[in-house]
């Protein structure tokens, strides 16, 4: 079971919804474990603005990731266990998203990299 954190990036933000809604329906099905997750946008100035998720504040790694969405731009980003990828990306595919997917520990260790002075 790989920890994952994925942005699906939609053209429609309101499909970002739905793939938000479905998500905690998987991982309510066990098929996934859904650890964090949140619908965000990319303002045209380049600023993440949180619309929805089961998040108090975005995570780091979260954040990383989804500032390779363009501006103006709307994804489902989230921290998920995953026993199969095809659970993700099939839920990318019903709602007409393209999943980006990178293992948390490698985003933690570029986090980390960057906090570390020098």
């Amino acid at each position: 079971m790989n920890r994952n954190v994925i942005a699906i990036h939609f053209e429609d933000e309101s499909r970002a919804f739905d793939a938000l809604t479905e998500l905690k329906a998987a991982s309510a099905a066990g098929l996934v474990q859904l650890l964090q997750a949140a619908v965000v946008r990319r303002d045209l100035r380049g600023q993440l603005q949180v619309k929805e998720g089961v998040v108090v504040a975005l995570d780091p790694c979260m954040a990383q990731l989804a500032q390779s969405l363009p501006a103006g731009a709307t994804a489902l980003v989230a921290i998920v266990r995953e026993f199969v990828v095809d659970v993700v990306d099939g839920l990318a595919r019903e709602c007409g998203g393209q999943v980006q997917r990178r293992p948390l520990s490698q985003l933690q260790a570029e986090v980390a990299a960057r906090a570390a002075p020098g």
